[in-house]
C-alpha cells in the first residue's frame, strides 16, 4: 500500500497530505485566507472583551468585598491634615525649600524648586555623611560591639575637600573627640535652628501627595534628616567621651524627635528612615550605658520617650498608606497612561516576559490589581497584629515562601496575574522583618536604661527583669516575637545577658549567627542580643 500510495503521479494531492493538512491547503486563496484571519480576529476581540469584564467585575466584587470588612482604600484619607506653616518644624528657614515647588506647568528648561540656592543648601548640608560605607556609625546589631568611629568620621570630613586624605590617629578616644567637636563647628547654626524649630507643636513635610503617579512623588526630605541624624550621633559620641552628658543627652533627645518627625508619612521608605535613625539614637544611648555616664534622671526621660514607640502598631499605616496608593492609584495611572506604564516596566529588572502585559487585555491589570491587594490583606498582614504589637514570623514565613514558589517562570506570573504582586514581596516582607528587629531593640534599650538605674541603686545588676518592677518599669516588655518575655541572664554583678528568641522563635542561648559571609548577623536564625559593654 505504501508503494503505491506514493508512486501515483496523478494520485490526489489531498488524500496524500490528508487531515487538517489538507484541508488547509484546499483553503489556501486569498478570499479564504481572509476569511480564516477575520475569524481569529474576531474571536480575539471577543477573548479580549471577555477577559475585561471578567477583570473589571472581579475587581468591583473584590474591591466592594474589602469596603464591607472596613479595608480604607482612599489614598486621601492617610494624607496628613495641613498644618500652619509657623507652628511646623518642617517649615523652619533651613528646611522650607525642600518643597517650595513652581507652579505647573513649568516652562521650559525652568527648575521644579523655586529656591534653588536654599534647596543646594539643604541637599549638601553635611554631604560628608552620605556614604554608604558606614563601618563608623557603631555597634548595635553588629557582631562587634563598638563605640563610633570618631577618626573615621574626621576622614569622612576631610575628604569633602581632599580626597587624598587619609585617617588620622589619636593617642586617645577623648584627643578624637575634641579634634571632632572642632570639624562639626561648622554645622552649628543649622543644628541651632532645627533644635529651635523642633519645640513647634507640629512636624509636617508639604509632600506632593497628590501627584497622579504615586511612584513619582518626590521625598528630598528623606536624606537630609539622616545626615542630619548621623550628625547629631556623631557629635553626642564625642561628648559623651569629653564628659559632656548634658549636651550628648540633648543631642540623643533631639535624634529621638527627628525620628518622630516622619512618623505620620504614610509610606513606607519614610518609616524605614524613622528605622534607622531610632537605631542612631540607640547607639548614642548605648554609649552612655556602657560608661555609666547618664544619670538617672536622663534615663528616666529616655524610658518614658523609648516607652511611647510602637513602630509595628506604627507600620500599619504607612503599609496601609502604600497599599492604597500602590494597589489602587498606581493601577490607575497605569491603565490611563500607557506609557508611563512602559516605563515602570523599563525601571525594573522584570523578566521581558512581563511586558506582556503591555499587549494582555485591560482586564488583566484589574486581576493584577486583586493579586496585589491579596499580597496585602491576606499574606502580609496575616503575619503580625499591630494592636497586640505581636509579629508571626512562621506565618509570615510560609506565606513568602508560597508566594516565592510561584515564581518559578516570568509566564506563569502573568497568567497567573501576579507580576506586581512579586515585586513587591521582598520589600513588604523585609521592612515588616526589620520593624521587629526595630521595635525589640527599643525595647531592649529602654530595659538597658532600667537595669543601669538598678545598678546604681544596688551596684550590681538584678538577678531577674522582675526585680526591675515596680521601681524601675511597670512590666517586663514582651518578646515581639512569642509573646513571652524578654530573656534575662545575669552573668555576674557587672555583666548580662538580654535578648529575644527572634525570627526562629527559639531560645538558642543568646546565641548570634552570622550570615555566610560572616560579615553580618543573620537575622533569621539566632538569637537578637542586646550588645555587651565593651570592657565589661
Amino acid at each position: 500500500m505504501m508503494q503505491d500510495f506514493t508512486s501515483s503521479p496523478g494520485g490526489n494531492k489531498t488524500a496524500k497530505t490528508g487531515g487538517l493538512i489538507g484541508w488547509f491547503l484546499s483553503w489556501r486563496t486569498p478570499g479564504r485566507i481572509l476569511v480564516i484571519l477575520a475569524a481569529l480576529a474576531t474571536l480575539l476581540r471577543l477573548f479580549y472583551a471577555e477577559e475585561n469584564w471578567r477583570g473589571k467585575r472581579d475587581w468591583e466584587t473584590y474591591k466592594h468585598q474589602m469596603e464591607a470588612k472596613g479595608v480604607e482604600l482612599d489614598w486621601d484619607k492617610f494624607i496628613p491634615p495641613p498644618v500652619p506653616d509657623d507652628q511646623n518644624f518642617a517649615m523652619t528657614p533651613f528646611l522650607a525649600p525642600i518643597f517650595d515647588f513652581n507652579p505647573r506647568p513649568l516652562a521650559p528648561g525652568q527648575s521644579p524648586w523655586r529656591n534653588e540656592e536654599g534647596l543646594a543648601q539643604v541637599t549638601n548640608f553635611a554631604s560628608a555623611f552620605s556614604s554608604t560605607d558606614e563601618a563608623w556609625r557603631g555597634g548595635v546589631w553588629q557582631q562587634t560591639f563598638r563605640m563610633t568611629d570618631l577618626e573615621d568620621c574626621l576622614l569622612l570630613l576631610a575628604r569633602q575637600t581632599n580626597s587624598d586624605a587619609t585617617k588620622p590617629s589619636f593617642t586617645t578616644r577623648t584627643e578624637a573627640a575634641t579634634a571632632v567637636l572642632g570639624a562639626l563647628e561648622q554645622f552649628k547654626p543649622v543644628l541651632d535652628e532645627l533644635r529651635a524649630a523642633s519645640r513647634r507643636p507640629y512636624s509636617r513635610f508639604n509632600i506632593s501627595y497628590h501627584d497622579e503617579d504615586p511612584a513619582a512623588i518626590l521625598v528630598p526630605h528623606l536624606a537630609p534628616l539622616r545626615r542630619l541624624s548621623r550628625v547629631l550621633q556623631v557629635r553626642a559620641s564625642a561628648e559623651l567621651a569629653l564628659g559632656k552628658t548634658e549636651a550628648a543627652f540633648a543631642d540623643a533627645g533631639f535624634m529621638l524627635f527627628v525620628a518622630e518627625s516622619i512618623h505620620n508619612e504614610p509610606l513606607l521608605i519614610s518609616h524605614a528612615l524613622r528605622l534607622n535613625i531610632l537605631r542612631a539614637a540607640q547607639q548614642i544611648i548605648w554609649e552612655g550605658l556602657a560608661d555609666h555616664r547618664w544619670s538617672d534622671a536622663q534615663l528616666r526621660e529616655f524610658q518614658a520617650r523609648l516607652q511611647k514607640i510602637s513602630l509595628l502598631k506604627d507600620l500599619y499605616r504607612p503599609m496601609m498608606g502604600e497599599r492604597a496608593a500602590f494597589g489602587i492609584r498606581f493601577f490607575e495611572y497605569v491603565r490611563n497612561h500607557p506609557n508611563g506604564f512602559r516605563d515602570v516596566l523599563s525601571q525594573t529588572d522584570a523578566d521581558r516576559m512581563a511586558s506582556a502585559l503591555l499587549i494582555a487585555p485591560a482586564g488583566w491589570l484589574y486581576q493584577e490589581e486583586i493579586s496585589c491587594q491579596r499580597l496585602y490583606g491576606e499574606s502580609v498582614f496575616s503575619g503580625f497584629d499591630p494592636q497586640s504589637t505581636q509579629i508571626h514570623p512562621r506565618i509570615i514565613d510560609d506565606n513568602r515562601n508560597r508566594l516565592e514558589k510561584g515564581r518559578a517562570t516570568a509566564f506563569s506570573a502573568v497568567i497567573h496575574h501576579t507580576v506586581f504582586a512579586q515585586w513587591l514581596v521582598p520589600n513588604l516582607y523585609q521592612i515588616v522583618q526589620n520593624t521587629a528587629v526595630a521595635q525589640t531593640s527599643v525595647d531592649q534599650t529602654f530595659l538597658a536604661c532600667a537595669l543601669e538605674r538598678y545598678w546604681t541603686v544596688n551596684g550590681k545588676f538584678p538577678e531577674t527583669l522582675d526585680s526591675l518592677v515596680p521601681q524601675f518599669i511597670d512590666k517586663v516588655p514582651a518578646d515581639i516575637c512569642g509573646g513571652q518575655p524578654l530573656k534575662y541572664r545575669l552573668a555576674d554583678n557587672h555583666r548580662f545577658t538580654l535578648y529575644s528568641v527572634g525570627w526562629n522563635e527559639k531560645d538558642d542561648g543568646g546565641a548570634v549567627v552570622m550570615d555566610k559571609w560572616g560579615r553580618s548577623i543573620d537575622r533569621a536564625q539566632g538569637d537578637w542580643v542586646w550588645p555587651e559593654y565593651p570592657g565589661k
